[in-house]
């Protein structure tokens, strides 16, 4: 695989940081940049390639040496996670997310991921991604309302919002896509708070 990036932009993103005395924690500092800018295209079971940002026990699964390893712990410049993310920044064709489809990551949120990365990107700084786990399945079994043009409610958790409709997970545990077009305003636009993570 090619590296797209600059020395510069790894420089950036690693040496121009503020020192801190403690690593960076999973849950508080990355999950939330993955739930805002990944969770669209990587959550629930159909996961673009598999890979779920959503779920703890699959991202320690990336977590690994090798070629064209998504994350390399202690080395971001190796890490697919970190090059593909640099490069959608950059409006690059390989980058994500893919042009039209989300919002790139910031420098800022660039730094931070690049950082968890050098520091060997632990779940956590304590039990081996429990507490990651606990966070991110909160939002999915919170039972929201939603209904239809026809006035119709039903009472399903949010999972993610793809292009054209949202998918919830019904009270049995089931997930269903419905059409965003067939919600009313105020379900769409709960729909698209959900996704940015408010």
């Amino acid at each position: 695989m090619t590296n797209h990036f600059s020395l510069y932009t790894l420089l950036t993103a690693v040496c121009l940081l503020p020192l801190s005395s403690h690593a960076l924690d999973f849950e508080a500092d990355i999950q939330p940049i993955l739930k805002k800018k990944c969770f669209k295209c990587h959550s629930g079971p159909k996961a673009k390639k598999g890979l779920r940002w959503d779920k703890a026990e699959v991202i320690a699964e990336w977590i690994k040496e090798g070629k064209d390893s998504v994350i390399i712990p202690g080395s971001p410049v190796k890490s697919l996670m970190f090059v593909k993310t640099d490069q959608g920044r950059k409006s690059h064709p390989d980058g994500m997310p893919p042009l039209r489809r989300g919002e790139p990551l910031s420098e800022s949120e660039l730094r931070l991921v690049a950082k968890w990365i050098t520091e060997g990107a632990k779940m956590n700084a304590g039990d081996a991604g429990s507490s990651a786990k606990k966070m991110v399945t909160e939002d999915v079994d919170k039972i929201h309302g939603w209904t239809n043009l026809s006035g119709q409610t039903i009472k399903a958790g949010f999972v993610r919002l793809e292009e054209k409709a949202v998918v919830l997970k019904l009270e049995s545990g089931k997930e269903t896509t419905y059409p965003m077009s067939k919600l009313t305003p105020e379900s769409r636009q709960q729909a698209k708070k959900l996704a940015e993570g408010q």
